[in-house]
């Protein structure tokens, strides 16, 4: 009887734990075949408000490394560049400093992928996953952690 209680129990666990962890759907994210990707990104890192009476400055943890981004400028994550082009994921605030905008392109699978996570989800540190470009050109769908929002 103690081993079908402690079997239960470690079943619970698992279930648990599987529902807990964050999504590795990158599938959720990716854009329209009819969004031209290049002029996507150059959009975004337009996107950037030089208005410094309200600043705001999110850390995050990617995949355990910490980045921060302002709305003043875009923030890098990761690039790799190939003859196919750019393979970039950026990080920028939206104008209204309301959303966090998440940007991958994909140069080598000619994919988009985009989340928009509003502040209070940044305030609220849920993690998700998002389509990361590593340093080796690779797609890694990557663990995002908020860490802090600050305004100034």
């Amino acid at each position: 009887m103690r081993k079908f209680f402690y079997n239960i129990l470690v079943l619970i666990f698992v279930s648990l734990s599987v529902a807990c962890t964050p999504a590795d759907n990158p599938k959720q994210f990716v854009l329209d075949s009819k969004v031209n990707l290049k002029e996507r990104q150059l959009e975004l890192q337009k996107l950037a408000t030089f208005d410094i009476s309200k600043v705001y400055l999110a850390r995050l943890k990617i995949d355990g490394s910490l980045f921060e981004v302002t709305n003043l400028k875009p923030a890098r994550i990761s690039s790799f560049k190939t003859d196919k082009g750019l393979s970039v994921t950026l990080l920028v605030f939206d104008k209204n400093k309301e959303n966090l905008i998440f940007f991958t392109h994909d140069s080598i699978e000619d994919k988009g992928y985009e989340h928009t996570l509003n502040v209070e989800d940044l305030k609220a540190k849920k993690t998700f996953s998002f389509p990361v470009i590593k340093d080796n050109g690779k797609l890694v769908n990557s663990v995002v952690t908020p860490v802090a929002l600050i305004v100034k």
